[in-house]
């Protein structure tokens, strides 16, 4: 049986992106800095959606980061 890798959609790698800065994945040095304050920024804007290439960039980035995929309320952690 062959599993379907999971894609994340833009808003969940949005997320995924600002989650990531606020919890420091991701070093000020990098480019990666840069580019996922810019998507987060961007996506402030109504009626933002991001461009092919910067979905697959996204993707391509959060997958060598360690966030968790899942969106989860960060309250619920707090409680637990």
């Amino acid at each position: 049986m062959t599993r379907k890798s999971h894609q994340p959609g833009a808003d969940e790698c949005v997320y995924r992106l600002g989650r990531a800065l606020r919890m420091g994945r991701i070093s000020r040095d990098d480019w990666g800095y840069r580019f996922a304050t810019s998507i987060v920024e961007q996506s402030k804007r109504l009626g933002w959606t991001p461009s092919a290439m910067q979905l697959s960039t996204m993707r391509a980035f959060l997958a060598g980061l360690s966030v968790p995929d899942a969106i989860t309320d960060e309250a619920d952690h707090a409680t637990a």
